[in-house]
This record gives structure tokens, C-alpha cells and sequence, in this order.
């Protein structure tokens, strides 16, 4: 019984932690195009670009840095790592008000690297679950990951929007800092040392560049990871640069901004909850990625055409972009897990989160490369992710293998 409720206190601490991280990336979408008036310049693409290596760098910080700190919390344990990241992410969040505060640009881009760079601790926070969970609540305790990020991503934009409007652009910033100091007073006062066998094996610094090398060494998990790839830098793509359309097109303040992508939000937290769930073990699922990638690129194909009087069909278009996005993201772990074998299965998650956070760091390199308009950088998104959905047809026979049942 005792130590039941320990692990009740542990993986409370860990559902507090994932959501104020996400509270902290979420909070940013309304503000975006707030903080292109901040950055001093006469042309609106510049500043645009700008504010998305803003948002990109933090993905890039969190490619380089998350197997790092995942290595560190083996080495010395998950507490005082987890413990660490959370003051440093504490102090990013103050270190980016005041670089607003005083429009300094590049102290901006410090704020963000640090951030990033302290923003693995989602992923020490899930080894803490695998440290306590046997084959029996593994499933029922990492489900409690997804709420926590479905939550946050809720929350975030709501709450960045509304204060922001109502207040100014820093408080939102004030607010999270606020909340990760609380906390990291929570974790430092209730959470206990959960990893038991630590390992004092040598550091590799550059774990996440090999996470990328590797994935080519297996011709079935490459084929899906480029699919994955294609599909996280569309939707990447689109996140970054539609609260922007957003402002410029249909004249969203902050507030409306952040409404709209917390309704995003909970349409794909319900989706997790009602269709995620209850197709789990009754459709395969390579087939529900077909039909997830369809989704997904019909839903913003839609957005690419939305017009100041068709804008009721945008929360339509909502609707059908979130539940695709929950099908892809759930039905793809489960089928990474089904290809590799058990003895693999960290690693493999691993270079498939580091592809992930690199597909989100590389939209602005695509806009700096490609010259733009918003309403063409959506159909940019667009065509990615039915580039993904033409390389999944094309290659998920050799994906599933001799499972592969017509």
C-alpha cells in the first residue's frame, strides 16, 4: 500500500511536469505575430521569418540536447537531472520577458536555445514512468504522458491569448515561470530517486546526430521515419505560420488566436479519447495511417482556402485535422512498437523522437530557401504531407513485411 501511493506522488509529479512544459511551448502559437512587431523591421517576411526560428530553434536545442540529458539522468539519476532542467526552464521563461521587455533579439534566441535545451526533461519524465511501471499499468501510466500534452496544448494557447490581450505580451511569460518554479518546489519536496541502477557508462555528445545516422541503417524503419518526417515538418509548417495567417488575413487579435488553437487542442485530446481508443487492437494499424495522412492533408488544404466568409468551415477543417493528427500519432508509435524488437524499442524511440524534433526545427530553412507568400507557405504544408501519404503508399509493403495482409 505504501508504495502504491509513492507512485501515485511520482507520477503526479511527472503529469505536473509534462504539462507546464507544454503549457510554456503552447503559450507562444497566439503570440507569434505579436512578436514580429517587436522585431525591428520594415518588411513583414523578415520578421516572420525571424519569429519562426524563434519557435524552430527551440526544436533544434531540444534535437541536440534531449538524448544528452536522458544519458545524464542514467548517469546521475532521474531526480536531480529532472530537478535541473526544471530551474533552467524556470529561468528561460523570465530570461525571454525581459528580452521582450527590452526588444533584444538576440538575448531572445538565448532565452529559446535554453529553453530547448532544458526541454528533454519530458522524456526523463517518461523514463521516471518506465522506472515504476510493470507490464500490467505501463499502458495506463504513459498514458498519462498524451493527457498531459493534450492538456497543456489545451491550455497554452488559451491562456498566452487571453492574458496577453487583456494585460500585455510579458505576462504569459511571468505566469509559467511562475508555475515551473512551482513546480520544481513539488518535484524537489515529493519525488524520490527512481532510477535504481544507474549506469556510469561514458557520455556521447553527440547521441543525437548518430539517432539520425541510424535510422538508415534499417530499410523498413527508414521508409517510415521519412514518412513521419514529411508529415511532422507539414504540420510543423502550418502551426508556426497559421496563427500568422490568422492575424494578417482575418484580423485575430491574440485572444481569438489562442482560442482557436486551444479548440484545436481539445478537438485533438477527445479524438485521443473517443476514436484513438476504440480502434486500438480492432484496426490495424498501417491502414489507419492511410487514411490519417488523407486527413490531414485534406483538412489544410481546406485552411489554404479559406476565405473571410467561409471561416465557419475552419473549425470543420479543425475538426478533421485533429483527429487525423491523433490517428497519425498514436497509430505510428504503435506501429514503430510492432516492427521493432523489444530489445530495440528505446532506441528506436529515440531516433524517432530525434527526427521528429529536426522536422520541427527546419521550417524557416524552408522559407528562407523558398520565397512565400502565407496563404502559399500553407499549401507548402500541404503538399509535404501528401508527399509523406504518397511515399507511405508507395513503400508501407516493405514497412510491415511479411505481416502485410491485403
Amino acid at each position: 500500500m505504501p508504495k502504491l501511493k509513492s507512485n501515485k506522488i511520482i507520477l503526479s509529479c511527472v503529469f505536473v511536469t509534462i504539462l507546464i512544459d507544454m503549457l510554456g511551448i503552447s503559450i507562444l502559437i497566439p503570440i507569434y505575430p505579436q512578436l514580429s512587431s517587436i522585431i525591428f523591421t520594415n518588411n513583414h517576411t523578415d520578421s516572420y521569418f525571424i519569429v519562426a526560428w524563434l519557435v524552430s530553434i527551440y526544436s533544434f536545442a531540444q534535437f541536440i540536447f534531449s538524448p544528452i540529458l536522458g544519458q545524464l539522468s542514467d548517469k546521475y539519476g532521474r531526480r536531480r537531472i529532472l530537478i535541473f532542467s526544471i530551474s533552467i526552464t524556470a529561468f528561460s521563461y523570465l530570461l525571454f520577458a525581459y528580452g521582450l521587455y527590452t526588444a533584444n533579439l538576440p538575448l531572445l534566441f538565448v532565452a529559446r536555445v535554453i529553453d530547448g535545451a532544458s526541454g528533454g526533461n519530458i522524456s526523463i519524465a517518461s523514463s521516471v514512468i518506465g522506472d515504476i511501471s510493470n507490464n500490467e499499468n505501463r499502458p495506463k501510466n504513459f498514458a498519462l504522458v498524451g493527457i498531459a500534452i493534450g492538456l497543456g496544448f489545451v491550455l497554452g494557447p488559451v491562456v498566452g491569448g487571453v492574458l496577453s490581450h487583456h494585460f500585455n505580451i510579458l505576462t504569459p511569460f511571468y505566469l509559467t515561470a511562475l508555475l515551473a518554479f512551482a513546480n520544481l518546489s513539488f518535484v524537489a519536496k515529493y519525488l524520490p530517486e527512481t532510477n535504481h541502477n544507474i549506469n556510469q557508462s561514458k557520455l556521447n555528445p553527440y547521441k543525437s546526430i548518430s539517432n539520425i545516422y541510424q535510422a538508415f541503417t534499417v530499410r523498413r524503419f527508414f521508409c517510415l521515419i521519412l514518412v513521419l518526417f514529411m508529415f511532422n515538418l507539414g504540420f510543423a509548417l502550418f502551426s508556426m505560420f497559421w496563427p500568422i495567417v490568422l492575424q494578417e488575413k482575418f484580423s485575430y487579435d491574440s485572444s481569438q488566436i489562442g482560442i482557436f488553437f486551444g479548440y484545436l487542442g481539445l478537438m485533438i485530446l477527445l479524438s485521443q479519447g473517443m476514436f484513438v481508443r476504440r480502434l486500438s487492437g480492432k484496426v490495424q494499424d498501417y491502414k489507419v495511417i492511410f487514411v490519417a495522412l488523407a486527413m490531414v492533408s485534406l483538412a489544410i488544404f481546406g485552411f489554404s482556402h479559406v476565405t473571410l466568409h467561409s471561416l465557419d468551415w475552419m473549425y470543420m477543417y479543425s475538426f478533421i485535422l485533429a483527429l487525423g493528427v491523433a490517428l497519425c500519432k498514436s497509430f505510428s508509435s504503435s506501429l514503430i512498437a510492432r516492427i521493432t524488437p523489444s530489445n530495440q524499442l528505446g532506441v528506436t524511440m529515440g531516433i524517432n523522437y530525434s527526427w521528429i524534433a529536426l522536422a520541427s526545427s527546419m521550417p524557416p530553412l524552408l522559407i528562407y530557401y523558398i520565397s512565400l507568400s502565407l496563404a502559399n507557405i500553407i499549401m507548402l504544408s500541404y503538399i509535404l504531407i501528401v508527399l509523406g501519404l504518397i511515399i507511405y503508399i508507395a513503400t508501407y509493403k516493405v514497412i510491415i513485411g511479411s505481416e502485410h495482409h491485403p
